[in-house]
């Protein structure tokens, strides 16, 4: 993920985890709503939605050139996951798996 300019997907979680690249991420309508819940994810209001394949290649040009939702992505993916500043449990955590797995050696 790290190495690609783009994202085009459908409903698959994976828009959420490529956030993380603050890339353009263009969502490929397939016409049908998610079985579970019959509506299309928020994550929708963020990306820039294709409702129609012959549209696609224009839509990833411009978004390539602009990336026209980059302010409200970047938004959403904070608020999603949690990142206090100055917090270490990352670091921390990290740091007990490898203790856990010294120990084992």
């Amino acid at each position: 993920m790290r190495i690609s300019d783009i994202l085009i997907t459908d409903y698959s979680g994976v828009s959420c985890e490529f956030m993380y690249f603050d890339k353009p991420i263009v969502i490929a309508d397939p016409n049908f709503l998610p079985v579970g819940s019959q509506k299309k994810p928020g994550v929708w209001n963020v990306c820039t939605v294709c409702e129609n394949p012959s549209n696609l290649l224009r839509i990833i040009t411009k978004q390539l050139q602009c990336d026209e939702k980059r302010g409200e992505r970047n938004h959403y993916f904070k608020n999603l996951v949690y990142q206090e500043e100055g917090s270490t449990a990352t670091d921390r955590g990290i740091q007990a798996i490898i203790e856990l797995l010294q120990r084992k050696v």
